[in-house]
């Protein structure tokens, strides 16, 4: 964990440093406190799914880009390899994020605590959220339009505009699929850190 730990702070660094963003200003964007911040991008801090989301939107980039970029090919990812991310009520794991054509998928399975209503802000402009229920019953969707769905349903949303998750029973269980379209600034800045790597000795 500590080495995870270490380099998404690296990650959050590089690409605050290669959009052109101090510190401050990305503390004021994103709504994070500045030492926070300051802890996470040394390695110091284990930043909870909603800061990291806060971090992405500020930052115009998909959250998997603070775990690294995809690998082509075909590729097996064992579950103790997965990422972990924990929310206030999600329990959940990135276990793949790849490119399709314009988009940038990320896939993740979680668990969610009964009665505690995860909140998500509004993300970048176009991204969609599919959720797939395995187990259980959740209320999800856009504020005010939220709909219950159980296990073997499946829901779609846009996702730019503010949503939650709440799990109505104690087992339930999804996978979530994020599909972002690559923004000009989103490529711009990855871009930009993969030049940075490229040049690196």
């Amino acid at each position: 964990m500590e080495g995870l730990r270490h380099a998404v702070g690296n990650r959050i660094r590089d690409l605050r440093i290669a959009r052109g963003t101090s510190l401050s200003e990305l503390a004021r964007e994103s709504n994070v406190a500045k030492a926070t911040l300051s802890n996470i991008e040394a390695g110091e801090a284990n930043p909870t799914l909603d800061t990291l989301w806060s971090l992405s939107i500020a930052l115009k980039v998909p959250l998997s880009s603070f775990f690294g970029e995809p690998q082509p090919g075909v590729k097996v990812i064992r579950s103790g390899d997965m990422k972990p991310v924990s929310g206030k009520a999600l329990r959940g794991r990135l276990a793949a994020m790849f490119d399709v054509e314009a988009s940038r998928i990320e896939l993740f399975t979680g668990t969610l605590l009964k009665g505690v209503v995860q909140e998500s802000p509004a993300h970048l402009r176009g991204v969609v959220e599919h959720v797939l229920v395995h187990r259980g019953r959740i209320k999800v969707g856009p504020r005010g339009q939220e709909m219950i769905v159980e296990a073997g349903d499946y829901l779609r949303m846009e996702a730019d505009q503010p949503h939650s998750y709440e799990a109505l029973t104690d087992d339930a269980f999804m996978t979530l699929v994020m599909q972002y379209p690559h923004e000009p600034e989103s490529i711009r800045v990855l871009n930009a850190i993969g030049a940075a790597a490229a040049d690196a000795p």
